[in-house]
């Protein structure tokens, strides 16, 4: 992967983020390239610098190239946010630090791309903070009929909700990548609110919730510290709260309301395919509105499971997973427009090629220089994307 050198200048920090990128604890990866645990973490903490031969036996088994190891394009004035894991409770500390780097990875993949196209501002409404104060399920269906209404996007089913956040601001990546099973996450890095979601192996309703979830994060607790996130407490009363206005967002009130007619869950398929939430999801929200009595709510929850529809419910094979487009689009105008070669891009963000490419929802052969994708045709400028929500 590169040649013999004695001088090579490794930064220490890079080794750690490599191994932490690819699930590796330091005595997994010792074990795998055929050195001591504590060799490694002394490569890490800068005591000791690795030869070629052990980098290249880096590079070989983690899949990165010598530079990433090389250069630092971590900007200092960086500031990090709190994450919210859709999945907190389950997301072991490993999967977490994962992903963190992921998320990292695509700020700077927006940096890179917002020196030569200017991306949609975040665009949220200035809530009072009295507003997100001692919330209750009333508050968050006014902020997120408020939001609705800032978003111009009316009472009826969003069409597609991924390009409806892309519009206002919010970028999108992918997270199927090396099987990480956390649903979703977000995290606001300087002003630029990043969600990181999973598009495979989950159902397009289920993907909505999540991002409406992640969006009722974004607006409800932005104050929210990392050390209140350790508080079981704490973490169980927003998580709830990420919920009632995800529910909100998705079903308005009064809208929903008027069109549940039936107990039945033949009617509830009808109204999944309008509103594209799951089953289960409504039914829940037909509790929350009283709607149905717990009763009522017992009996569907009932028949779903008779009919075996817990895990996969009707449609989910029909409605089509939303993908984002943002970033793939933007890198394609900077490509057609000749501001940068696909060389110049890999080598510039400095990450490994897959990840770039799957982070930003671009197939994995795309930037090899030999591939002609014919693209100008099928380029959307962000102005396109409104036709779609």
């Amino acid at each position: 992967m590169f040649k013999e050198n004695k001088n090579l200048k490794i930064i220490p920090e890079k080794l750690k983020e490599a191994r932490l990128a690819r699930g590796y604890t330091v005595t997994a990866l010792a074990e795998k390239i055929g050195i001591s645990k504590q060799t490694i973490s002394k490569y890490e903490l800068g005591q000791s610098s690795p030869s070629s031969e052990t980098m290249i036996k880096y590079c070989n088994y983690l899949n990165f190239d010598i530079n990433f190891f090389m250069f630092n394009n971590e900007d200092s004035n960086n500031n990090y946010g709190t994450i919210f894991f859709r999945s907190l409770k389950s997301a072991e500390t490993q999967v977490r630090e994962e992903i963190k780097i992921r998320i990292k990875w695509t700020n700077h993949i927006y940096k890179y791309i917002n020196k030569f196209i200017e991306f949609p501002k975040l665009n949220l409404p200035d809530f009072e903070e009295k507003a997100l104060e001692n919330l209750d399920l009333y508050k968050i269906e006014d902020i997120a009929d408020n939001l609705r209404e800032y978003w111009n996007v009316g009472r009826e089913p969003i069409n597609n909700l991924s390009i409806l956040l892309e519009q206002n601001g919010i970028i999108l990546c992918n997270s199927n990548i090396n099987n990480i099973k956390v649903d979703a996450c977000s995290e606001v890095i300087n002003d630029t609110a990043i969600f990181f979601i999973r598009t495979n192996d989950i159902s397009a309703c289920r993907l909505r919730f999540d991002l409406a979830h992640e969006l009722g994060h974004l607006i409800l607790h932005s104050e929210i510290t990392k050390e209140e996130l350790e508080n079981k407490e704490i973490l169980d009363r927003i998580e709830k709260e990420a919920n009632m206005f995800a529910s909100a967002f998705l079903l308005p009130r009064e809208e929903f309301s008027n069109e549940v007619l039936a107990l039945s869950l033949d009617h509830f398929v009808n109204l999944k395919s309008r509103w594209k939430v799951s089953i289960a999801a409504m039914i829940y929200r037909c509790k929350e509105l009283g709607i149905f009595s717990d009763s009522q709510v017992l009996y569907l929850r009932k028949q779903i499971s008779l009919k075996k529809w817990r895990t996969t419910e009707p449609l989910d094979d029909v409605i089509v997973i939303e993908k984002p487009k943002l970033l793939s689009n933007a890198i394609k105008l900077i490509i057609v427009n000749d501001l940068q070669t696909k060389n110049q891009i890999n080598k510039s963000i400095n990450i490994p090629k897959q990840d770039l490419l799957v982070l930003s929802n671009l197939p994995l052969d795309y930037l090899d220089e030999n591939i002609d994708l014919k693209i100008k045709q099928n380029i959307l400028n962000f102005s396109d994307f409104k036709n779609e929500t």
